[in-house]
């Protein structure tokens, strides 16, 4: 009776609040992708830097997807896909893409941290 208080109690909103993030981010950049991205691709071919970015969106992405069933191990997958992608930029573009590693890695390192820490509350919680 304790487990089931706690996920819907306490802290079970801060779960949603992760989930809410992930998705909402991946929406918002995997939206981003198909309306510039493959315009552009179908135009021109596959920009190199556009290739080079597509595996770190889809780590990010797939993160935000794991989580929904394995919070732990989908969360430290939107870490390292954030910052994985934040890290592109600023080896990209140098600090004057600083806006642009925030804007992209911010969203999934934050989704990822909170739901590494339900799962630590939850872990703490059945034990």
């Amino acid at each position: 009776m304790n487990g089931q208080y706690r996920r819907g109690g306490r802290l079970g909103w801060l779960v949603w609040l992760g989930r809410v993030i992930g998705l909402g981010a991946s929406g918002l950049f995997l939206a981003f992708f198909f309306g510039e991205g493959v315009p552009e691709i179908a135009a021109g071919g596959v920009p190199r830097e556009l290739l080079a970015f597509i595996p770190l969106l889809l780590v990010a992405v797939a993160g935000c997807v794991l989580a929904l069933f394995r919070q732990r191990a989908g969360g430290w997958l939107q870490i390292a896909g954030g910052t994985l992608m934040g890290a592109y930029h600023l080896v990209h573009g140098g600090l004057h893409d600083l806006n642009m590693a925030i804007a992209f890695g911010a969203p999934f390192i934050l989704a990822g941290a909170i739901m590494v820490l339900y799962s630590r509350d939850e872990a703490a919680a059945a034990a």
